[in-house]
């Protein structure tokens, strides 16, 4: 038997592995191949559960996410339990552990990798690994290694299948630069030396080692910022201007890419709360901008002018460009997200800023008011002063219009010591973190 040797992957391959693990939940199903990308993706579910494999061919990953407790023995196979594939391509170990071992079964390629046939299964992830990749999305350049009737056209076929399974993702991989240095995200591929192939719009996430961009249902203008996100950082300036050359976006759009290039990936996490509400919290990005302004538009008038003490009518993208576009240092704002079907919706957006002028950092937040009173607004302002305290700041300060009972009664439940004075029409409320007792375990639960 022709045996492969599992080569050790790198930090950048590890840190692609880690970002597609958390976008796979307990009970998934999910299509892992041969190759380094797969192996850390591998090791990074071992903590998962309930998983099941569904795949054209089974590496020496499977070995140690069975042993970890990960694949669960007790799920059918028809319903995506167990591990299912139609060769192995390993290890002398591996054949060993495969021989007779009826967590494996084996069928037909044409089966496995037929989208219609195995979209059946729910929570399907369907990743795949390629060289280069256009900014739509839409378009890339696979190794040539997987120009067989076994790579790349079979993990399109388990992406497909994906996309149209229950709860499915379809996932595509890759190093945000080649060894000479040079982006794998580009503009267009030059279709005179590269021979590109399309995705057929099946893709949802892109992954780099600088994070993941959900491309599903957005605009090319939405798409272009998104994969400039997770680009490279020498690269997203460039990739900026001639997407803004092709009118990808709009001439004026800001983008800093020393301010990009310090995302506090950190800061990531999930929630889970009243009603069963599931939110993903994780700090605010540029690319943010058309899902904050949808936010912007479901407020009521009355919730819009105890945010802004003003009318405020329309967002512009001229103003909401600005206020998505932060440094993460002198302001930080993270947003929670919810999903829904396959779309992604910002349901509220928390925020500190420094004020020279009181020496202190102005936080406010505002919720959708169809989640209010799920506790959303706790969480977040919990969340945010367990950051601030971590970060060495001392004062919070708030400014707060007398008629809006529900923020303040938020600040009031935390354990912060604050002062409260009255000017004009708002109280102004100072809030000590030198002298705070936060429970920072019961403010963020991953």
């Amino acid at each position: 038997l022709i045996e492969r040797k599992n080569k050790p992957y790198d930090e950048i391959v590890d840190r692609i592995g880690w970002n597609i693990s958390n976008l796979i939940e307990d009970g998934a199903t999910v299509g892992l191949h041969v190759g380094r990308i797969f192996n850390a993706v591998a090791d990074h579910l071992k903590n998962k559960k309930n998983l099941g494999i569904v795949t054209h061919v089974v590496s020496d990953w499977a070995i140690d996410l069975i042993n970890s407790g990960a694949i669960s023995l007790d799920r059918s196979r028809f319903n995506g339990g167990l591990i299912t594939a139609s060769y192995c391509y390993g290890s002398r170990a591996l054949y060993e552990y495969v021989d007779r071992n009826p967590i494996f079964e084996f069928y037909p390629i044409a089966r496995l990798s037929n989208p219609f046939v195995v979209r059946r299964i729910q929570s399907l992830i369907g990743i795949v690994n390629v060289k280069k990749i256009d900014i739509s999305g839409e378009s890339v350049i696979f190794h040539s290694g997987d120009n067989l009737i076994t790579g790349y056209e079979s993990k399109l076929g388990f992406a497909v299948a994906a996309t149209i399974s229950k709860k499915g993702k379809a996932i595509v991989a890759l190093n945000s630069v080649d060894k000479q240095g040079r982006s794998n995200i580009v503009i267009k591929h030059d279709c005179d030396v590269e021979n590109p192939h399309s995705t057929l719009g099946v893709v949802k996430y892109i992954v780099t080692e600088y994070g993941v961009a959900n491309l599903f249902g957005k605009s090319i203008r939405e798409r272009a910022l998104a994969m400039i996100d997770i680009a490279h950082p020498d690269h997203r300036e460039d990739l900026l201007n001639q997407a803004k050359a092709h009118n990808y976006v709009y001439a004026d759009q800001i983008y800093v890419a020393r301010h990009a290039a310090h995302y506090p990936a950190l800061l990531e996490t999930r929630k889970s709360l009243k009603d069963g509400l599931e939110i993903k919290i994780r700090p605010i990005k540029t690319s943010d901008e058309d899902m904050m302004r949808r936010l912007f538009y479901n407020f009521s008038d009355e919730s819009k002018y105890f945010r802004y003490f003003a009318s405020k009518p329309i967002m512009p993208h001229k103003e909401m460009q600005k206020y998505v576009s932060i440094d993460y240092e002198d302001v930080l704002s993270v947003v929670a997200i919810v999903e829904k079907g396959r779309n992604e919706r910002i349901i509220a957006e928390a925020r500190y800023a420094y004020d020279k002028k009181t020496d202190a950092y102005e936080v406010a937040f505002i919720v959708d008011e169809e989640f209010q009173g799920k506790g959303v607004a706790t969480f977040l302002f919990n969340y945010l002063t367990k950051i601030a305290c971590d970060r060495g700041i001392k004062w919070f300060i708030a400014y707060v219009l007398p008629r809006n009972e529900a923020m303040l009664k938020v600040f009031e439940k935390s354990k912060i010591k604050i002062t409260r004075s009255y000017d004009v029409d708002a109280f102004t409320l100072h809030f000590n973190l030198a002298q705070t007792d936060v429970d920072r375990e019961a403010a963020v639960t991953k």
